[in-house]
């Protein structure tokens, strides 16, 4: 297995630094791929999970679930800086989820915030909700609005998907 590049779209603070140009591959469940390489199967390309979301979706939401004590415990005792890593994947995760809903990967990480405006299952405000989370991650309000995002997206989720299977009968 060769390297996975990184393109530029994708060399964006937090998640990726300019000079981070490569990812190793990983043979690995999902679950576990997703909570060490942000946005890895949008990179890698082969698995497609977008097209299957129905499959991966509930993953991502579970990731979350199992990140949320942990910043919980981080919030609870201000320390910010514990809560740095997981509040990068618990974002990513939710970036992921959100484009994955719609049925598409995540194509950049530059721009991403008008991307997910462009999206037709979103939360409300998801542009200026999307750069505020982004520009100070770890903080404890960018916790709460990922929170609320989570909560609104996985019940904008569940409509989508009953929504799809009533339009196939």
């Amino acid at each position: 297995m060769s390297v996975i590049v990184i393109p530029r779209p994708f060399q964006r603070e937090p998640f990726f630094r300019s000079d981070e140009t490569t990812v190793e591959p990983m043979k690995a469940p999902f679950e576990k791929i997703i909570q060490q390489v942000p946005f890895y199967f949008d990179l890698e390309g082969a698995l497609a999970p977008w097209n299957e979301r129905e499959t991966y979706v509930p993953l991502l939401f579970s990731v979350w679930q199992k990140l949320l004590p942990i910043l919980e415990a981080c919030y609870e005792d201000r320390d910010v800086q514990r809560a740095k890593g997981p509040m990068l994947l618990a974002t990513a995760a939710f970036i992921d989820a959100l484009f994955w809903t719609n049925e598409q990967p995540v194509e950049r990480l530059i721009g991403v915030e008008e991307d997910a405006n462009e999206l037709a299952v979103k939360p409300v405000n998801i542009e200026e909700r999307l750069a505020f989370l982004l520009a100070a991650p770890n903080k404890y309000h960018s916790f709460v609005q990922l929170r609320a995002m989570m909560d609104e997206l996985r019940k904008m989720y569940a409509k989508s998907v009953a929504l799809a299977k009533v339009k196939k009968r």
